[in-house]
């Protein structure tokens, strides 16, 4: 399996004694002003029993993960202006910045007591690049909860959700033995669907680089991700690809996602 791995360098938070596997959200990033680095692999990463398996007494070592790339991950306000204006409800930013270039993308959250970290949207500049669309900010419809308020061993939640862009398919310059005619883009609205069934199937002790050993649990989820088009502009939208993709969340009692593979 060729995958992207992903591994917490450093965190703002504080470790307390070792407790029975349960993650809350007070061990997740949801307070302005916490942060965390991690590491990530620039290319795919070929795994070699990472992942370990579903069920209790598991061990992670991931004191050998990726250094090519060091993110960084901000908790802030949110911002009203450019930025943050379509998504009203969001109460905190994460900020994630890639250190190699600069780059940014914010993630639109609210920690909701009872319910667990809601997910509004996204503003990612580097989007409409990667998929040909015209719009970096994306609402999603409805918002989701990716992680509940208290996590298990054996829990499972599923979450579906949509968000809307559009491809720019012509984009023309003004004819210049024509002034009157203007230039312009042709664009399809897209849709896309996303669908997210997770579980934490595992548990057991973890070792990090310069951190050291915790108990954690392994969230596994399994994504559908639908594009839809309406190719006519009559808006009625047609599946044009389904894709799937594995994550595999590791959760640490005291400082949250400490490890993520996506495949």
């Amino acid at each position: 399996m060729r995958s992207l791995l992903f591994i917490i360098a450093a965190a703002a938070a504080v470790p307390v004694a070792q407790g029975q596997i349960i993650i809350t959200a007070e061990e997740m990033f949801n307070m302005v002003g916490q942060y965390y680095k991690a590491y990530s692999n620039a290319k795919d990463h070929v795994l070699t029993g990472e992942l370990g398996k579903a069920g209790t007494n598991e061990f992670w070592n991931f004191t050998k993960g990726p250094t090519d790339e060091i993110l960084r991950f901000d908790y802030v306000t949110v911002d009203k202006g450019s930025i943050g204006k379509d998504f009203p409800k969001a109460k905190f930013v994460e900020r994630k910045t890639e250190q190699g270039d600069g780059s940014q993308a914010w993630l639109f959250l609210e920690q909701a007591p009872g319910r667990g970290r809601i997910v509004y949207g996204f503003y990612e500049p580097k989007f409409p690049s990667i998929l040909g669309a015209s719009n970096p900010s994306h609402l999603l419809d409805p918002p989701i909860v990716d992680f509940p308020e208290t996590i298990r061993y054996g829990d499972a939640w599923d979450s579906s959700t949509s968000y809307r862009s559009d491809i720019v398919l012509l984009d023309t310059a003004p004819d210049p033995d024509d002034p009157e005619a203007g230039g312009g883009s042709f664009g399809i609205p897209i849709r896309i669907v996303r669908n997210s069934s997770a579980k934490a199937d595992a548990f057991g002790i973890i070792n990090l680089p310069g951190i050291g050993f915790g108990d954690a649990l392994r969230v596994n989820e399994l994504v559908e991700q639908v594009t839809e088009a309406d190719l006519f502009g009559e808006g009625s939208f047609e599946t044009v690809s389904t894709d799937y993709i594995r994550n595999f969340y590791w959760l640490r009692k005291d400082y949250g996602v400490v490890a993520q593979i996506t495949s």
